[in-house]
């Protein structure tokens, strides 16, 4: 697997019961996504990149960023290599019926 190839052994700790305890950490910082967002599209913004241009988010763990960006218009792609984490991501795409 990818992650595996850029660091053997690191990819362990984003499966399984590991990477549900990461989600846990991740939620705990969920709202902090909406900050980080709102200044990624003002920089955008202002470089030109407006709401509907595609963005992709290397890492894009549970869409803590990728979905408050889909939310202000952007076609945004995640790759994440924790199948944990995509699963999770996915369910919150459904929830916010993006």
């Amino acid at each position: 697997m990818l992650h595996e190839c850029w660091q053997p052994g690191l990819g362990k700790m984003f499966r399984g019961e590991t990477a549900k305890l990461f989600l846990k950490v991740m939620d705990s910082v969920w709202e902090r996504g909406e900050e980080e967002a709102e200044a990624i599209a003002a920089m955008l913004k202002r470089n030109g990149v407006d709401a509907g241009s595609s963005l992709l988010e290397l890492g894009a763990g549970n869409g803590r960023v990728a979905i408050p960006l889909a939310r202000r218009g952007y076609r945004v792609t995640g790759v994440e290599a924790s199948e944990v984490f995509v699963a999770d991501g996915r369910r919150r795409v459904e929830e916010a019926g993006l």
